[in-house]
């Protein structure tokens, strides 16, 4: 979040009516803040979206998150059941030399990566870093190419060389003359020291979190919120409202704290006449395309010792078009209308390094996920049915340009209070990310 509210406005403008516009209304709302909440489609929710077929729950975006506890109490306020991995679908794996693998390094590998994480050191120069660079000094070549570049394919869809480690990973950044080693023991010790005095060990746990999804599905979360502010008496939606020009079509709201949730070119527009720096440096944030994919599968065609979260496959490992397949209906149930007769799978293509598969046709889509399913997973065919999403702007990526675009927005246009930008180009990419960033909008008060 960039930007900071004026607590003596109780009135606060929300323009973006996607995940981070209803989460930051939410929160405002629960504050006791008069809310307007702008957003220019006849839909909330944005990406995020769940849709019940014949065979079984689609997804459109997110498939699942961290439920720390800031994301455990959201969904207890809301009404919003959640449900953990199953105990026998917790294993992650990599795809290497035509196999899914546990540990995808090999032995003079894991020996350079503990030799680095040990001995490399820090340098002052850490968080300007690629993830590509710090990778290299603190975990090895191999390292970075079968565990970071697949991590981050999952992840951010783009490639180690394009994002920077203190913008991407800003706590795995260490202080200078730090080991990697030492940096992970003193973030471990930092958590445990700020849950040490909770009586509750179980919630000191969940402030860690685990993998979790409401049972209905993602957009359960965005509909909860969205019914909870249609019901309140303090909060205003309004759909089909876009916002060409900030003064002139937010001026009927009167003194308002501005709360801009819109992507980051969109954002950049926005404040062309406001901020030129800023609005330059926006016009340049790149965004990673996805097409994702939801398979839904005849069991028996499937290896019936095919379990865990999912497999993540390197760019090295060439001949394969997927970032990764989730294999959704083994970690979490009531994916499917029946367990007995059906799996379903997600597979994901595209990102940086393939922006060109969301041009494939239905057809070629169908096509590539029968050979993913096959070399990857060891599925043999029967595949019922295919549900494709393309998102030509779906992850921003979080390289030189956003950190620029987001130094241009604290010394201008957002610092001033009252005006808040928030998002998932404002420095949390995840949902649990932004669950736990927003609890900031309901804690300021007035003097």
């Amino acid at each position: 979040m960039i930007g900071r509210l004026d607590p003596e406005l109780r009135r606060a403008v929300v323009v973006g009516g996607g995940f981070s516009g209803l989460l930051a209304a939410y929160r405002l709302e629960k504050a006791g803040y008069e809310v307007d909440l702008l957003e220019s489609s006849q839909r909330l929710g944005g990406l995020i979206a769940t849709r019940q077929t014949d065979h079984g729950l689609v997804e459109s975006a997110a498939h699942s998150f961290i439920a720390t506890l800031a994301v455990e109490s959201l969904c207890a306020e809301l009404g919003v059941e959640l449900v953990p991995v199953r105990g026998n679908s917790k294993a992650r794996f990599i795809f290497r030399d035509g196999k899914a693998r546990r540990m995808p390094l090999r032995t003079p590998g894991i020996l350079d990566l503990a030799r680095r994480m040990l001995f490399a050191r820090s340098g002052a120069d850490e968080a300007s870093l690629t993830v590509r660079e710090w990778g290299d000094r603190h975990l090895g070549s191999e390292a970075v190419d079968w565990l970071l570049n697949p991590g981050l394919r999952g992840i951010y869809a783009a490639r180690p060389e394009e994002l920077l480690i203190g913008a991407a990973f800003p706590k795995m950044v260490g202080q200078p003359g730090e080991s990697l080693f030492k940096t992970l023991m003193r973030r471990r010790r930092e958590t445990r020291q700020s849950t040490s005095g909770w009586r509750d060990q179980s919630l000191a746990r969940g402030a860690r979190g685990h993998m979790k999804v409401p049972v209905r599905g993602v957009q359960a979360l965005t509909d909860a919120m969205a019914d909870s502010l249609r019901r309140s008496s303090r909060v205003r939606i309004h759909l089909g409202r876009p916002v060409e020009d900030l003064e002139k079509d937010l001026a009927e709201f009167g003194p308002a704290n501005w709360i801009l949730t819109v992507p980051a070119p969109v954002l950049g527009r926005l404040l062309s006449r406001h901020d030129w720096e800023a609005s330059r440096a926006l016009s340049m944030v790149r965004y990673a395309p996805l097409l994702s994919v939801t398979a839904f599968v005849d069991r028996s065609r499937v290896p019936a010792s095919l379990r865990g979260v999912g497999v993540l496959v390197p760019e090295k490992e060439s001949g394969r078009s997927a970032l990764g397949i989730l294999l959704t209906s083994s970690p979490f149930p009531g994916r499917v209308v029946d367990e007995s007769r059906l799996a379903s799978f997600t597979l994901i293509f595209g990102g940086t390094s393939r922006p060109d598969l969301l041009d494939s046709s239905d057809a070629a889509v169908s096509e590539m996920v029968e050979r993913e399913l096959h070399a990857i997973l060891g599925v043999e065919g029967g595949v019922e049915s295919v549900h494709p999403h393309r998102w030509k702007a779906a992850i921003p990526i979080y390289g030189a340009d956003l950190v620029r675009a987001w130094r241009t927005l604290e010394g201008g246009f957002c610092s001033r209070p009252g005006r808040v930008v928030f998002g998932n180009h404002s420095g949390e990419v995840s949902l649990r990310g932004m669950i736990e960033t927003s609890s900031e909008l309901s804690s300021v008060r007035r003097n």
